[in-house]
Order: structure tokens, then C-alpha cells, then sequence
């Protein structure tokens, strides 16, 4: 009878949870997807290692990992450009989720017409990383709920559910972020690469410029001595670099000029996929942000 009875359960549990055939291919959209599928249902992850979302190399396992998928979320092509070809290849099959194009999101153009040239970052010169902005991870954890609900119907409850808590949880962290960050709003910084104006201008942060607009390129030679008279006149109180690319010219120009020198990665390259890596990954940019800025020089 015991074992008859973890078999009915079993298929009950079956039958109102969809198969683990849901795709993600950043950390910090697999993290929203996963709190909407809550923690008995698990999404997969391409790019869990630490490369940029830029030029990330599809393995053979990858492929069949997302030719095999149910559900296919990204940010857009020109973001993860490994989808470009899968999408355009696959008709724009209905399964291929790009959230960038979906109704309900801030989205903020490049914050600059050089940026835009050289390197869009989203769809139709759109900044795509809108992940960055909390509005945007309601919105994002909204499009989930609706997608995951058309293809697993049966399971829209418990991701309705879920959406309500996920909303409450991003509002809290918001209203804490807010509190954390107002007292930086005048201190001015750099960053290595534009990455972070859905998250500076949220919270009224006083970004200058950034090294370079496009990461994967490297900066100039000539970088430190252009910069200097920037951070005089601007009164720089630091400059970021990121985890995924060299800090060399980042480190010159903050041992030329004396600022202090930080870090802030937009996509959680060292910390664990899974729900709370969102949260964790927004709550590191604010107190990467608050040490370097307050630090004494």
C-alpha cells in the first residue's frame, strides 16, 4: 500500500508539473525563470562558466540541450549573439522566448550615438542588459509566467503563485537598494564598459562615461592621459573594471590619477545559479558600489 501510495503521488506530481525541458542562457534571467518555476521544477543554463554572453562558443551539448527544449529564453541575439543563427535558423519558432522584444519593459537606448555605431547592445539600438533595472525583472518575471503558463497550462497556478511572491520579494529589494545607494548619489564614477545605466539611473548614480563601450574591445594605449582631465574635472571618485575582461588599463588610470579601483560584474560570473542569484547579484552591485566610492583614496 506504501508503495501504491508514493506511485499515486507521484503521478498527481506529474501531471501538474511540466518536464524539465525549459532553457535559459544567462544567469541572471535563469535566476527570474527559476523563482516563476519555484523550487521543485528546474530550468537548464547554457552559460554557466564565466565567458561574456558577447562571444560565448556553443558546445555540442548546448546545441542539443536547446534543440531539445520546450522553451527557450534569452535576451536578444545581439546580446547572446550564439542565438542570432539558432532563431533566425528555426523561423523564429514560437518556443524561442527573446524577453528584450516582449511588452512591459523600460528599455533605455545606448546612452551614446558612438555606442550605438560600434556596438549595439540590443535589439534595434536598445541597451539589452534591462535585467539591471528592478522594473524590468518584474516585467521579465511577468513574460515568464505567461510563456510558461501557454506551454504547461495545467501548472499556471503555481506559476502564478509564484510570479505574486517573486513581485513582492523584487519590491523589497528595491526599497533596500534605494535606501543603500541614495547616499552615493553625488560620487562620481567610471566604469570599464557601459554596462549599468538601467541600475545607475534607477537609483540616480553619478556615471561619467565608460572606457571602453564595447568590452571585447580592448581600450587604447593612450587611454590614461585622455582620461585624466575627465576625472579632475568630473572629481572621480572611482573607476570599475569587470571580472570577464583585463583590468590593466582600468588599474593604470586609477594608479595615474590616484581614484580608488573596483569591481562590477553585470551578470554574476562567481556566484551559484539558482533563485536567489538575482537578488544577490543586485545587492552586489550596490555594495561594490558603496566600498569604492566611500573608501578614502
Amino acid at each position: 500500500m506504501k508503495h501504491l501510495t508514493i506511485f499515486i503521488l507521484g503521478l498527481a506530481f506529474s501531471m501538474t508539473s511540466p518536464a524539465q525541458n525549459i532553457v535559459v542562457t544567462i544567469k541572471p534571467l535563469h535566476s527570474i525563470v527559476q523563482n516563476i518555476l519555484g523550487d521543485d521544477l528546474k530550468a537548464e543554463l547554457v552559460i554557466d562558466n564565466n565567458a561574456s554572453p558577447h562571444d560565448y562558443q556553443l558546445k555540442p551539448s548546448d546545441l542539443k540541450l536547446i534543440n531539445s527544449a520546450d522553451i527557450v529564453f534569452f535576451i536578444d541575439e545581439s546580446l547572446e549573439s550564439f542565438m542570432g543563427k539558432i532563431y533566425e535558423g528555426a523561423n523564429k519558432d514560437e518556443k524561442f522566448i527573446p524577453v528584450l522584444r516582449q511588452e512591459g519593459l523600460n528599455l533605455l537606448p545606448p546612452r551614446s550615438e558612438e555606442h550605438n555605431h560600434n556596438h549595439n547592445h540590443g535589439h534595434n539600438a536598445v541597451d539589452a542588459h534591462i535585467w539591471l533595472d528592478v522594473d524590468n525583472a518584474v516585467a521579465i518575471a511577468n513574460i515568464t509566467k505567461n510563456n510558461l503558463t501557454q506551454i504547461y497550462p495545467e501548472s499556471g497556478e503555481l506559476f502564478e503563485a509564484n510570479y505574486l511572491r517573486t513581485r513582492e520579494k523584487l519590491k523589497q529589494l528595491d526599497s533596500y537598494l534605494k535606501s543603500q545607494l541614495e547616499p552615493l548619489q553625488t560620487l562620481a564614477f567610471i566604469t570599464q564598459h557601459d554596462a549599468y545605466q538601467y541600475f545607475d539611473k534607477r537609483y540616480k548614480l553619478n556615471y561619467i562615461r565608460a572606457l571602453a563601450l564595447n568590452a571585447s574591445i580592448p581600450a587604447s594605449l593612450k587611454l590614461p592621459q585622455v582620461m585624466r582631465k575627465n576625472i579632475e574635472t568630473n572629481d572621480v571618485k572611482c573607476i570599475f573594471s569587470e571580472p570577464q575582461y583585463s583590468n590593466r588599463i582600468a588599474k593604470a588610470i586609477a594608479a595615474d590619477t590616484n581614484i580608488n579601483i573596483g569591481q562590477l560584474d553585470p551578470i554574476g560570473q562567481n556566484l551559484v545559479p539558482g533563485k536567489a542569484l538575482y537578488f544577490d547579484l543586485l545587492t552586489d552591485l550596490a555594495d561594490n558600489f558603496q566600498e569604492c566610492l566611500t573608501q578614502a583614496s
